[in-house]
């Protein structure tokens, strides 16, 4: 989740005190929305359950449409991929996985994935064209079930968080039984945080607490239960999904899991990413995000490395632009007309890959309305998607899909200062949005432990996932994006074969290039470096009777880059000088195979 963002849910519409220390303020009104107030998430969203019965009803009314069931929750709930087979009749084309929600509190990544699932469904896809497509709209549905109920994304067994040999007995709570698990102040004279000058419901936490005018502790709603005089330190649950992969996997970290892939969801994906080493593009719609602002990229991999290499950045950079097809000035040259190694070069010289100029293929059917581009949340630890890059070589493309328009200026106001925080723009867009339905009004509560109280703040979801009425317009602006990459799959062939005699023996020389004829390299440059892809395998095929005089019956090729990337191959041979002759034989996971039988002369 995003700083900002994160810091939104515990700092900001906080209603701050002023005056002496100790003293509550008022709550500040929110401002109402003009015109009917949007729905609040989760209102309109599918829970994991709906769309598991909406996932089966689809397979049953699409024939090409295939379930399957990878794994399953804690709680016994499946993890259900939906597989279309590739049009093309070869059955070793490349696949391309989306994995929507890990942490499960994103449900506006599942319902975009759903709302892919039903698209393709429906009409199809020009991806299926070369190649499977494999969807997995909730990964974490014990974690999405519990978010949408409002108690947060927990799940999984008990974990002894603050390793006092008690477990999940000291968490949040829903201390004044309203259904909700909110934020809570409790003024204290040691107490770090006072309310903003300029918004008195967004709380600043002070640079000198000598400086602090009426002092409280911001804190989860709930109680000190196990008598430690900490709060909320070891509630339901504990372990992540995406913290439990291995790379950069976070030993003794308590939500990180005992073990790497030691939770049912991890090893699950990652068992099916094994048995599908055909995988080119993996999409993983969560909270991190490596398109709407693309890195620049490291020359060299280090054991916690969090970026791609730059080659890798590059492609990142330009795959970025099709998610903003109407912010896409339309450029003289298109991809074919250069070479990726141009766009790696801009890279190095460009930390800002938004100057790569390209023509994006993507047309929406209809105008998109503005679109925010999402904002990344900080690189985890122990995360599915950089597992997938750094550990199996895999192009991994994420992106967080929503975030809250803090440029956001209503009707008739005028642009905030440009020394405005976040917290103070996000309110502004949220109270235009929902009005006073986003914030629930601070409540004074007394509690036998803590004495007098308030309860209240911003509402559990809000802050990274839209109104239901911005599905729609999600989901087509990603069915778009997911469109175009049919354009982009590496595909090799022969080219340019030279079969002669050298003798009146069958004595043949045989010239060939092998050329990846696709936009993108047959395997990203972390999979030449890690070498878990298999190389692209050629074969020189004799037929009985034949042999190999020069050059090797087997070899390898770890990488053809895109837009004409080539390998050249040499061979003499000796054949029968009736019957078959030779045939060449190349095999790709992720190009596609090219076999060419030899004529003899």
């Amino acid at each position: 989740m995003d700083n900002t963002i994160r810091t939104l849910i515990a700092l900001a519409c906080l209603v701050g005190p002023s005056g002496a220390a100790g003293a509550m303020p008022p709550f500040q009104e929110a401002q109402e929305p003009q015109g009917q107030a949007a729905p609040l998430p989760p209102n309109g969203y599918s829970t994991p359950a709906q769309m598991l019965l909406e996932l089966r009803k689809l397979e049953s009314q699409a024939s090409r449409m295939i379930l399957q069931e990878i794994g399953f929750s804690p709680s016994g709930q499946p993890l259900v991929v939906a597989t279309w087979p590739s049009d093309s009749a070869a059955k070793d084309g490349p696949e391309v996985l989306i994995v929507a929600n890990l942490e499960g509190d994103r449900p506006v990544a599942s319902e975009v994935a759903m709302g892919l699932v039903r698209r393709v469904a429906a009409q199809g896809s020009p991806l299926l064209r070369v190649a499977t497509l494999h969807v997995l709209p909730v990964a974490n549905p014990d974690g999405a079930t519990h978010a949408l109920d409002g108690v947060g994304p927990w799940r999984g067994p008990a974990v002894d968080d603050d390793r006092d040999g008690s477990s999940d007995e000291d968490g949040p709570s829903d201390l004044d039984g309203d259904g909700r698990v909110l934020w809570m102040r409790v003024p204290s004279s040691s107490g770090t945080f006072h309310a903003s000058e300029t918004d008195a419901r967004i709380s600043v936490k002070a640079k000198d607490v000598r400086e602090v005018p009426a002092a409280f502790d911001l804190r989860r709603e709930g109680r000190d239960a196990d008598g430690d005089r900490l709060f909320g330190e070891d509630g339901l649950g504990g372990i992540e999904v995406d913290r439990n992969f291995a790379h950069r996997w976070k030993q003794y970290a308590p939500e990180a899991g005992p073990y790497p892939l030691s939770e049912p969801e991890s090893r699950a994906l990652a068992d099916f990413m094994i048995r599908h080493p055909r995988i080119a593009w993996l999409l993983v719609l969560d909270d991190e995000d490596n398109l709407a602002d693309a890195p620049s990229g490291i020359d060299e991999m280090k054991i916690d490395s969090t970026e791609p290499l730059k080659a890798d950045a590059a492609v990142l950079g330009v795959l970025g632009k099709r998610l903003k097809p109407e912010e896409v000035d339309e450029s003289p040259l298109a991809p074919e007309d250069y070479r990726l190694e141009d766009l790696i070069a801009a890279a190095k010289e460009n930390s800002n890959l938004s100057s790569v100029e390209v023509r994006t293929e993507v047309k929406p059917e209809e105008e998109l309305p503005k679109w925010t581009a999402p904002r990344s949340a900080d690189h985890g630890p122990g995360n599915f998607a950089d597992w997938a890059y750094y550990q199996r070589g895999v192009f991994v493309l994420e992106s967080a899909v929503w975030s809250p328009p803090l440029d956001f200026v209503p009707e008739g106001s005028e642009e905030l200062p440009k020394e405005a925080t976040d917290e103070e723009r996000f309110l502004r867009w949220a109270d235009h949005t929902y009005g006073s339905a986003c914030f629930h009004d601070w409540t004074p509560f007394r509690d036998e432990q803590m004495g007098m109280v308030e309860i209240g703040g911003m509402l559990p979801l809000i802050q990274a996932n839209p109104p239901a009425t911005e599905l729609a317009d999600l989901t087509a602006r990603y069915a778009s994006f997911v469109d175009s990459l049919a354009e982009d799959f590496a595909r090799i062939e022969w080219s340019e074969v030279t079969y002669k005699p050298l003798d009146d023996r069958g004595v043949y020389e045989v010239r060939a290039k092998l050329v990846n004829r696709g936009r993108l390299a047959t395997t990203s440059d972390m999979g030449v470096k890690n070498r878990v892809p298999l190389p692209i395998r050629i074969t020189m095929e004799l037929p009985e009777g034949g042999e190999i005089l020069v050059g090797r019956a087997q070899s390898s090729v770890a990488q053809l880059h895109g837009f004409g990337g080539f390998e050249e191959f040499h061979w003499i041979v000796r054949v029968p000088r009736k019957g078959e002759g030779p045939v060449l034989n190349a095999r790709s996971n992720t190009a596609g195979t090219a076999r060419l039988p030899l004529e003899v002369k």
